[in-house]
């Protein structure tokens, strides 16, 4: 501590002590040369950075995705964090390699992946890539992860190691895995029900398409993105011209209600006349609490349609018949005696 500029401040110095010879005097030496170098600003850097490096080192720690640095082509294991020491199954890795310390890496090419980035300095990412844990004496563990292998360069550009960062992602992609099997039953049943869905966001003014939905339709849009409104309104352009009222009809009911059924004709652009039948879903409102976001789900009902109009014009002739012959008609049910 050395006062300075008006106040007490800590100095940091680098000091040398030399005699100086000086054959007049006692023992020979004449006097001591001191020459310093003041080291402030070095001592105050190593500091700081030394500070640096704890933080970082708390932060790799407490940090709830896995990291581990990796040195040398060998892959040496420098730091792992917790969530590492877990994914692996609480194995000892440090100072050893990967294909050492994790065998069921070196088998499932997940060493051939780190010699390629330290090969070529070019980074890895996967998603939901499977690593299956063999620890020894315990059961094969599947887990899905998220990683990177990043290489670390010295400043001439070489590599001298891999960093690893990720996250264990099995509970999502188990979650995703369910949902893609979920999405392929429906469709599923809507191809064996000859039935077609879409979405109509009206906060937007588009609809999206199932595969399904543009099947009905006998639609092909890039992306099953449509309009709503406006002559490019795919839906509208394709119900019957007598029916047409009935889209208007049903926004209105999709404001005062969250479900209705609905039935009508629609042409497709083959020509081919069809009747679809089912209901509409309304899953998002405005706060005003008018209709955002529509789900339909609609079945081909023609057939139906077709034999309940051949069965009304058999009723017809039958009625007309026996009005002409002065006849009449009646049902038994043979169990209980009922007629009528």
């Amino acid at each position: 501590p050395i006062p300075r500029n008006g106040r007490r401040e800590d100095v940091y110095w680098t000091y040398s002590f030399s005699p100086i010879d000086d054959e007049g005097m006692p023992g020979g030496i004449g006097g001591v040369l001191v020459l310093c170098t003041e080291t402030t600003q070095q001592v105050n850097a190593e500091r700081r950075l030394a500070e640096e490096r704890n933080r970082l080192a708390q932060l790799f720690d407490q940090a709830p995705t896995f990291m581990a640095a990796l040195q040398g082509p060998e892959h040496h294991f420098h730091m792992v964090n917790p969530a590492y020491r877990a994914l692996v199954g609480g194995r000892e890795v440090l100072g050893r390699s990967v294909a050492q310390a994790l065998p069921e890496a070196l088998e499932q090419g997940y060493v051939d992946l780190l010699d390629r980035v330290y090969a070529t300095g070019e980074p890895y990412v996967a998603e939901s890539a499977l690593y299956v844990i063999r620890d020894e004496g315990k059961p094969p563990v599947e887990r899905f992860v998220d990683f990177v292998y990043q290489p670390v360069k010295d400043p001439d550009g070489q590599v001298t190691g891999i960093f690893v960062q990720g996250a264990d992602v099995t509970e999502r992609s188990a979650a995703e895995r369910s949902l893609r099997e979920s999405e392929a039953r429906f469709r599923a049943a809507l191809k064996a029900g000859r039935m077609g869905s879409w979405e109509t966001h009206y906060g937007t003014m588009t609809r999206i398409w199932s595969q399904e939905g543009m099947a009905l339709f006998g639609l092909d849009l890039p992306g099953g993105l449509g309009q709503v409104g406006g002559p490019g309104d795919e839906y509208v352009a394709a119900l019957h011209p007598e029916d047409r009222p009935l889209a208007s009809h049903f926004k209105r009911l999709a404001d005062e209600q969250d479900t209705f059924e609905a039935e009508y004709r629609i042409v497709r652009p083959d020509g081919v006349q069809l009747w679809l039948s089912g209901r509409g879903q309304v899953v998002q409102r405005s706060p005003e609490g008018r209709a955002l976001r529509l789900i339909s789900i609609m079945a081909d009902t023609t057939e139906r349609r077709r034999a309940e109009e051949v069965l009304g014009v058999e009723h017809e002739r039958l009625d007309i018949g026996l009005s002409a012959g002065s006849m009449g008609a009646y049902e038994m049910d043979i169990r209980t005696g009922g007629i009528w």
